[in-house]
């Protein structure tokens, strides 16, 4: 990933849409998620409102994180998270999400953050966080 790509990914993490659905069921998505409109989610057959606003939410921060690089990565996507919770809770007051940080040791997927609503009787996307020498996932709570 170069870092044109990367600075844009994370300028683009704090402007977000609302598309609702013919169940008056209303998702929270970054802005520049490929759902647009409600004929979008209706092609879509959501069964799990939780894993598709996670999915459709996700964002790679940065592909390749190295051992060496390990320490500074959890500092910058747990940071990067928190920042995310600030902004979903001033844009969307009485809301309440889940945002994550999951950072690794790898050459694909080092630092990616995703958000998702807390939807009623759905369990959240991750339960657990991890703290491992190659691998860490921060979870909060936006209430």
């Amino acid at each position: 990933m170069k870092l044109i790509d990367c600075l844009k990914n994370c300028a683009d993490l704090f402007c977000y849409k609302r598309v609702v659905d013919s169940q008056d069921h209303e998702y929270i998505f970054f802005d520049d998620c490929s759902v647009c409109s409600t004929e979008g989610l209706e092609d879509c057959n959501i069964q799990d409102r939780t894993e598709f606003e996670a999915i459709q939410n996700r964002v790679y921060l940065l592909n390749s994180v190295s051992k060496s690089e390990f320490l500074k990565a959890c500092h910058i996507g747990k940071s990067i998270a928190e920042a995310i919770c600030e902004s979903l809770k001033a844009s969307f007051p009485g809301k309440e999400f889940y945002v994550y940080a999951h950072i690794k040791v790898s050459k694909y997927d080092g630092i990616i953050v995703r958000f998702h609503q807390k939807w009623p009787g759905e369990s959240p996307y991750y339960e657990n966080e991890i703290d491992h020498i190659n691998e860490a996932l921060y979870i909060f709570r936006v209430e």
